[in-house]
């Protein structure tokens, strides 16, 4: 598998809110990974409103997808679920 992108994924859930926001840069530079845009927006969900590690998760989804849903974990989460495997 992709050691880096797992390590990074697994850092969305760092306590310092500086790590997250670095590794959603670092996933949203990659090209698009079905796991990754899973994780960012997992984290997204749990992230605290208004943010700056919140600003970065959707910037970082942004720029992966393509999509445009904003800060909306939930439409975020809906059009993920609706992607063909």
């Amino acid at each position: 598998g992709d050691g880096a992108g797992a390590l990074l994924r697994e850092a969305l859930a760092d306590p310092a809110w500086q790590v997250r926001c670095a590794a959603a840069g670092e996933l949203a530079a990659r090209a698009y990974e079905r796991a990754s845009t899973e994780a960012l927006i997992a984290a997204l969900q749990r992230e605290e409103e208004g943010s700056g590690a919140r600003r970065a998760l959707v910037a970082a989804l942004e720029a992966a997808t393509g999509m445009r849903f904003g800060d909306r974990a939930a439409e975020w989460r809906r059009w993920f679920d609706e992607l063909p495997e």
